[in-house]
């Protein structure tokens, strides 16, 4: 590779690097992010099952799923949450 080529390169990725740095959005707020999770159910889907089944049974672990909507929606508690 020539040295012209190789200038030309790192411009060009630097380039793009400033572009998408620009386009990258900041944070908003120090939110917790959503997380949203499908299945199809299988063996390996059972400890989410149990988790989703038993919610605050889990409580005392420290952190469990609190039902929103039964067998639809939950969200992930902690002792922190409480």
């Amino acid at each position: 590779m020539t040295k012209g080529v190789f200038r030309t390169s790192v411009c060009l990725m630097a380039a793009l690097m400033v572009i998408i740095s620009l386009g990258a959005k900041p944070a908003l707020s120090a939110d917790v992010p959503k997380l949203t999770v499908g299945y199809v159910f299988t063996t390996h889907h059972t400890p989410l099952m149990v988790a989703a089944i038993k919610g605050e049974s889990f409580k005392e672990n420290g952190a469990y799923l609190k039902t929103l909507i039964p067998k639809q929606k939950y969200t992930l508690m902690s002792d922190q949450d409480q």
